[in-house]
């Protein structure tokens, strides 16, 4: 799966609608590809929260799911996004944090 932002005036907006520095190219696009690499499309699964800003309702509209199977959804997904992300040399931490 393919995550899409923008980022006008070096600003990117998550899901908190704050205004937050945007990082370097370089490692954007390493959270890109290791979030790609994520399996049962749990990257898009991450995408619709935290770069589409999607509530748990509306992706579970998306997915047929109940709130709260996406909620499990999304907590198994940021574990793994976790170990992949520091597989690729990146502070997940900081990164998790951030969205």
């Amino acid at each position: 799966p393919q995550i899409r932002a923008t980022f006008p005036r070096g600003e990117c907006r998550l899901h908190t609608g704050k205004p937050s520095r945007r990082p370097p190219l370089k490692v954007l696009e390493r959270v890109q590809r290791a979030v790609g690499a994520l399996p049962n499309d749990y990257g898009s699964l991450l995408a619709m929260r935290y770069v589409e800003g999607m509530s748990l309702a509306e992706i579970g509209e998306v997915l047929d799911r109940s709130p709260s199977a996406v909620k499990a959804l999304l907590y198994r997904a940021r574990l793994l996004a976790r170990k992949v992300l520091r597989r690729a040399g990146l502070d997940p931490e900081r990164i998790l944090d951030e969205m």
